[in-house]
């Protein structure tokens, strides 16, 4: 019979135990970070996912509160909690860059639409348009 649960050192465990530590969110809980509109998520799913050879049994994935965001529902899986944790770490990098450069855009674009005014940019509500 094939196992397909896992602790999180990659022994094989039945369907009792593997409940017991799914249910059990300081045991499962790798990560959880949340930078600007994203929250970086990373699990022990205990449940190996994989197509190859090597166990998927920990989880990253990034939830956006933009649905159409290009990082919502990012996934990556690993064979190891070291790997977890820095898959963690890559994806939060990822989020970080993302919001950075989010930022840098609409500053870039408030300011080209910055009317004509004053050294601040500024336009006084008392000049006269005419000069």
């Amino acid at each position: 019979m094939i196992n397909i649960y896992f602790d999180k050192t990659g022994m094989p465990i039945d369907l009792l135990t593997w409940g017991r530590l799914f249910e059990d969110r300081e045991y499962a809980t790798i990560g959880k970070t949340e930078v600007g509109p994203y929250v970086i998520s990373t699990v022990w799913i205990g449940i190996d996912h994989s197509w190859n050879k090597e166990l998927h049994i920990f989880e990253t994935m990034i939830f956006s509160k933009d649905k159409n965001d290009l990082l919502d529902q990012y996934q990556a899986r690993y064979a190891t909690e070291q790997q977890a944790i820095q898959g963690h770490e890559d994806a939060v990098g990822m989020a970080s860059v993302q919001v950075r450069l989010v930022e840098e855009h609409s500053k870039q674009k408030d300011q080209a639409h910055q009317p004509e005014g004053n050294d601040l940019g500024l336009q006084s509500a008392t000049s006269d348009p005419r000069g």
